[in-house]
């Protein structure tokens, strides 16, 4: 199983707890290459669940979502592809 597949599999309650898992590996590590993995799969996870339908909430009437990620001093904005 690749990563992107692991971190499409994750329900959203445990991606909540996985983004702020690394975010404060990010914070709190000395080690530049440990805030860097961090990063790197912050990103990763960013890109896979903009790409997936919010599951959320099952009612049908949830709109267009965005995944908002800060790296150092600039913002990204990965947005969900849109339905034809």
């Amino acid at each position: 199983m690749s990563v992107a597949e692991t971190l499409a599999a994750l329900p959203w309650p445990f991606r909540r707890r996985l983004v702020l898992t690394l975010q404060s590996l990010k914070a709190f590590s000395p080690d530049p290459g440990m805030q860097d993995a961090a990063d790197f799969f912050q990103l990763k996870a960013a890109e896979v669940w903009a790409a997936m339908p919010f599951e959320g909430h099952r009612d049908g009437t949830t709109s267009e979502t965005a995944v908002l990620i800060e790296r150092e001093a600039e913002r990204r904005l990965a947005a969900r592809p849109k339905k034809p």
